[in-house]
């Protein structure tokens, strides 16, 4: 069962100097925390309540988007108001548990459509400036709520087994389940080496059109940094392959594809080794977050079509897609993402 989010509306509030009266209503339930619209006679704010307790890891959530904050970025990020004590968080009681919560003024802005290649364009690009900033700041303090994401058996705290995980998957063939779990070893066994051989720096972990805000054609904000922390630099651009999606079949889906790429490789180039192992960055992205939604499934923090649809389903799509297309794709990924518009 998902666990009760409800709260006493009054209570959280008064943590934060709000002008009422208060109007509250639903915002979202997304993957791992559960947002809320907070109408003033001053604006409107979103309340966010996180599913995991950890100050530390909220802290250096916040220091990141205040060391960004500095880095005159082109576009706005999410800043959490400070509380009446001066935090950038608060407890509050939601559904008998204690959690943390944060406040932050909504931003303007409407989400990209995948498919739209100015979009794509743009939004690649606000990608690249984000990286490059990343690459500048200091690792605040406190530690990033997750690690990095070729650490299969760590990335959720108590689900260790990809064999296990896989198993939680209810109704999936045998033949699929067995490509998952070659799946899995795979990128396990080659993991290291990536880790080894490929850049690192701070990442976001998340940039997805649902974190992403336009005004017109250009990115206006970027929001949730919950999941950033030190990974592989390629990741970022690797995570909106994967799950925008950015492959696939049809021009549309192409253009917006090849647009992304150059977009943020007009700001940020990668290597040739980074390019050459997007696709097996992409089966560890498929793999961790299906290691991190199964273990939620099996706590109760999820239900089952959000797995089906957000892991299992583009994955298995993404493992069709690939075995005609990949050779072609990576010989594509390497020209866009090396910074040369003409190639």
């Amino acid at each position: 069962m998902v666990p009760d989010r409800s709260i006493d509306r009054a209570v959280a509030l008064r943590h934060w100097s709000l002008p009422e009266p208060w109007t509250v209503a639903p915002a979202s339930t997304g993957w791992t925390n559960t947002t809320l619209f907070v109408e003033t006679p001053t604006g409107t704010y979103v309340l966010r309540l996180y599913e995991r307790a950890d100050p530390a890891g909220v802290r250096f959530e916040h220091g990141l988007l205040a060391e960004l904050a500095a880095a005159h970025l082109p576009f706005t990020l999410a800043a959490p108001m400070q509380t009446r004590a001066g935090e950038t968080f608060a407890q509050v009681v939601a559904g008998g548990a204690t959690v943390l919560a944060s406040l932050t003024p909504l931003l303007p802005g409407t989400h990209p459509d995948p498919d739209h290649v100015q979009h794509a364009r743009r939004s690649g690009e606000a990608l690249g400036h984000l990286g490059q900033a990343l690459a500048d700041v200091a690792p605040p303090p406190g530690r990033a709520q997750y690690p990095h994401l070729g650490d299969l058996r760590g990335f959720h705290p108590t689900l260790d087994d990809p064999a296990e995980a896989i198993g939680l998957i209810p109704s999936l063939a045998h033949v699929d389940r067995k490509r998952l779990l070659a799946m899995t070893a795979h990128v396990e066994a080659v993991a290291p080496s990536l880790y080894v051989n490929l850049p690192r720096r701070l990442t976001h972990r998340d940039y997805l059109p649902p974190n992403i805000l336009l005004t017109g054609d250009a990115v206006s904000a970027v929001l949730d940094f919950e999941f950033a922390g030190e990974d592989l630099r390629a990741l970022d651009l690797t995570l909106a392959i994967a799950f925008w999606p950015l492959w696939g079949a049809g021009d549309a889906r192409s253009a917006a594809c090849e647009a992304f790429i150059r977009g943020y490789a007009a700001v940020e180039p990668l290597t040739q080794a980074e390019a050459e192992a997007i696709p097996t960055l992409i089966r560890l992205q498929f793999a961790t977050w299906l290691m991190h939604c199964a273990g939620r499934l099996r706590d109760g923090l999820t239900k089952t079509d959000r797995l089906q649809a957000f892991v299992v389903s583009e994955a298995l799509a993404y493992l069709d897609w690939s075995g005609a297309n990949e050779p072609a794709f990576m010989q594509s990924l390497v020209r866009w993402s090396a910074g040369d518009e003409s190639a």
